[in-house]
């Protein structure tokens, strides 16, 4: 199928692009318009001096994704991101590298530091710059290393989408019920440990040790089972 694709300075105007069903497509940067409102995208382009043509595009570029789709387009968005940040970290860890080769080939040289010089003399004032050089470097280097850890944790937390939490609580929640049974003890997260006297489907009904309280909570909260046999 046809769309309109908007190119050039789009993001100031992009609300009222969306306003007419436009989509931003990544991989031509630019947003997909269906064509049925292609009079307003051109009266848009032209308005705004935007570039207006006619593509060829899949009926899900038009769609809001949902699901495992919009789970993938999230994770190209940090993937692209967390690349984008190393690549600056790698320009930022070779200038770091280029103002501290000067001080660098001193290294060693006790004399060179040490030797007294009149502020004014062209030894005192090269001392003075290499070293000026040096700590700019070292700044450098700083925000090269904390550029990487970021962009590590980017990429160590995969993207998620609507519904992954209570997914990852009914899988907990299955597992609990597995090794599960009354009268064992548990450890919660909240209230510490305790005797299990009920067990219900989303939560088990405990008797807590420290506090004499019998309190309902949810089995996502139960971080150890000591089953009863091994009492």
């Amino acid at each position: 199928m046809q769309a309109v694709l908007l190119e050039g300075k789009t993001y100031i105007h992009k609300s009222n692009i969306k306003r007419i069903g436009g989509k931003w497509q990544p991989d031509a940067l630019g947003w997909v318009v269906p064509l049925i409102n292609s009079p307003k995208a051109l009266e848009l382009a032209s308005t705004h001096n935007l570039k207006y043509s006619i593509i060829d595009v899949d009926p899900e570029d038009l769609e809001t994704p949902t699901g495992e789709r919009l789970r993938a387009i999230r994770q190209t968005r940090i993937n692209k991101r967390a690349s984008n940040m190393r690549t600056k970290a790698d320009k930022l860890e070779r200038e770091a590298t280029d103002k501290q080769a000067k001080m660098n080939a001193y290294h060693g040289d006790i004399s060179f530091f040490s030797q007294p010089a009149n502020a004014n003399s062209s030894f005192s004032k090269y001392r003075s710059r290499i070293c000026e050089s040096w700590f700019k470097g070292c700044g450098l280097q700083v925000e090269a290393d904390n550029l990487r850890e970021q962009a590590d944790d980017l990429t160590a937390h995969p993207a998620v989408i609507k519904g992954d939490k209570k997914n990852k609580d009914v899988v907990k929640r299955q597992e609990i019920d597995k090794k599960l049974k009354l009268g064992d003890q548990v450890l919660t997260l909240i209230y510490g440990a305790g005797l299990v006297v009920k067990i219900n489907p989303k939560t088990v009904r405990i008797k807590i040790y420290r506090t004499s309280n019998t309190l309902i909570v949810d089995k996502i909260y139960i971080e150890q089972i000591i089953p009863v046999e091994e009492k």
